[in-house]
């Protein structure tokens, strides 16, 4: 695939990015992350669009610094096995928060998701870098929360590892009438902590051509 044709798009539904603004402010001064599952789509002759069908925070065994996230293992994998075995979804994507202004993966972040890849077999993965944003003592400390896609992708003809690609996103408002009340009870079981629908309710998002953003309601 030439690189001047290559381009992805990350399809998400408003409350699983909510769920990441979230996870996000809750650890405002350390690194914060989770998994993401689905699967891709062919478009025009390519497989570009990645949907992400269940989204992930970090386990109760999770570890975090200012500048680096470990996600509890044991849970993602639970997470992993019990939603490819149920519901044919795979782990397509990783997302995590940076402290500082890099709004983008780092040095160690492209290593690891390099390094990673060949042993799992696959030839593509998504990396979504959150950064908190917009920090303001007239706003009581609140602030927001930006996201940015990136696909790592290794030619399957010639085993090149190609640039790091930034994607853009398409965020579905219509929420889906699919029941996970199952998924959800798996989750919480290993989950740091659970998500109320009124933090879900308290962001709007701003959507551009390569980041979404969510931004805190003030308090009426």
């Amino acid at each position: 695939m030439s690189s001047a044709g290559r381009r992805f798009t990350v399809v998400i539904r408003a409350n699983d990015i909510k769920k990441i603004f979230t996870w996000v402010l809750k650890h405002p001064s350390e690194e914060t992350g989770g998994d993401l599952f689905g699967s891709w789509e062919r478009q025009h002759g390519l497989d570009n669009t990645l949907n992400i069908q269940y989204v992930i925070g970090p386990g109760q065994l999770c570890r975090r610094t200012t500048f680096s996230f470990h996600q509890d293992v044991r849970y993602a994998s639970k997470m992993e096995a019990y939603l490819n075995d149920r519901h044919s979804m795979e782990h397509v994507a990783l997302w995590h928060s940076h402290q500082t202004v890099l709004d983008r993966p780092s040095t160690v972040d492209e290593n690891m998701v390099w390094n990673t890849m060949p042993s799992h077999a696959i030839n593509r993965f998504v990396l979504i870098i959150a950064n908190v944003v917009n920090r303001s003592r007239e706003r009581g400390n609140v602030a927001d929360v930006a996201l940015k896609c990136f696909l790592f992708e290794i030619d399957e003809k010639t085993d090149e590892c190609l640039p790091v690609l930034r994607g853009r996103w398409r965020v579905l408002y219509e929420q889906s009438k699919a029941d996970r009340h199952d998924e959800q009870e798996v989750e919480l079981d290993g989950a740091e902590c659970s998500i109320t629908e009124e933090e879900l309710a308290s962001f709007d998002i701003i959507e551009t051509d390569t980041s979404v953003t969510g931004s805190r309601k003030k308090k009426t």
